[in-house]
């Protein structure tokens, strides 16, 4: 599944090398039995179209990222005539509350208590979130999210 703000991996210019990535940024599980659909979101930040945006703003990664986040899972439970763009605030808190379980990845130590005080107010208060120092697939990101959704 692919994120309507996003230019599928598969189709990245060559500026990220002769042959494109593989990747997938989220996979939707069906609902069965009691099991509700589960979408499980690989890492994403602060991309649109394949384009890293706002270099060296860790603020804007961030809402970018969470926006990102809650385009794709829009895409992945909405209703496909939704717009791509022009998100209210309210719709992407409604979509972030489907995450259950994150893993927040952050290049600098100094970084995190921002990013933790950013995702305790985006995510529901049952999110588990896990936190990791690591260096991203571009040097120019700050922050990159992957995580567990339901729906």
């Amino acid at each position: 599944m692919n994120n309507p703000r996003q230019i599928a991996p598969y189709l990245y210019s060559q500026r990220f090398g002769p042959r494109p990535p593989c990747f997938a940024r989220a996979t939707v599980l069906p609902a069965d039995g009691n099991s509700p659909r589960r979408i499980l979101v690989g890492g994403t930040a602060s991309i649109r179209g394949e384009d890293s945006l706002h270099l060296d703003d860790l603020q804007k990664q961030t809402r970018e990222t969470f926006d990102n986040l809650a385009h794709l899972i829009r895409a992945a439970i909405g209703t496909p005539s939704e717009s791509v763009n022009g998100m209210t605030p309210a719709d992407v808190s409604r979509w972030l509350s489907h995450f259950q379980n994150l893993r927040i990845y952050y290049v600098r130590e100094a970084d995190r208590p921002f990013i933790e005080s950013r995702a305790a107010e985006a995510f529901a208060p049952g999110c588990q979130i896990e936190y990791v120092r690591a260096d991203l697939c571009r040097a120019e990101l700050l922050v990159e999210i992957e995580g567990l959704a339901t729906g």
